[in-house]
């Protein structure tokens, strides 16, 4: 991370704090002779500052300005501001409040707290941009809950493969890794599941 040098920011403790301004910046407040110290950092490209777990992702984070999202008790909700984006409210009993987790639908989706899953939408159009490694580990695709990406670190960067989950299996987009299918909520259409399930099958039975 490449570090920045705003001047509108005030430290108020030791810590790791969000940037009141920009969604791209974090401040490191460390203990100096003369007080408390400012060191600013700039997430990696293509990720923001989540402020709730105090970490950099590409998943989508609440920014400054925008409305507050709030967890009455734990469960997957949809985002009120942005049509094709939902979340998931887990109580941690360590920081003793809800962690927030923001995830994305599949383009031309939303998702419907009434199904349990993302569903075709004529008028949620976020046109979301094609997947990117930015930091390793395992992410979901947009279209199904069979497949992921596995982004892995190599000698010139990060390598990006798309692989799909064994038979049976599916990817929890919570956990980000795969499981069993009946422990899986999968909040993309069944339909599409089923069809790329299907195609895993068919590879299978190819291969004996």
């Amino acid at each position: 991370m490449s570090s920045t040098t705003p001047s509108y920011f005030n430290c108020p403790s030791v810590g790791k704090f969000p940037d009141p301004v920009s969604c791209t910046i974090f401040h490191v407040c460390v203990n100096a002779i003369f007080g408390l110290v400012d060191v600013p950092y700039d997430c990696p490209s293509g990720t923001q500052y989540d402020s709730v777990n105090a970490e950099c992702t590409i998943d989508p984070v609440q920014c400054p300005g925008e409305p507050t999202l709030v967890c009455k008790k734990a469960g997957i909700y949809k985002n009120p501001y942005h049509c094709g984006r939902y979340y998931r409210c887990t109580w941690r009993y360590i920081s003793n409040r809800y962690e927030i987790k923001q995830f994305r639908c599949p383009d031309f989706t939303e998702y419907s707290e009434q199904s349990a899953k993302c569903i075709k939408s004529e008028t949620c159009q976020q046109n979301n941009t094609d997947f990117k490694c930015v930091q390793a580990g395992k992410f979901p695709v947009q279209e199904n809950c069979k497949e992921y990406f596995e982004c892995s670190n190599g000698l010139n960067g990060l390598i990006e493969q798309r692989k799909s989950c064994d038979l049976y299996q599916l990817f929890d987009r919570h956990l980000g890794r795969c499981r069993n299918e009946c422990l899986v909520k999968c909040p993309i259409d069944d339909d599409e599941t089923e069809i790329e399930e299907g195609k895993v099958f068919i590879k299978e039975l190819l291969e004996i």
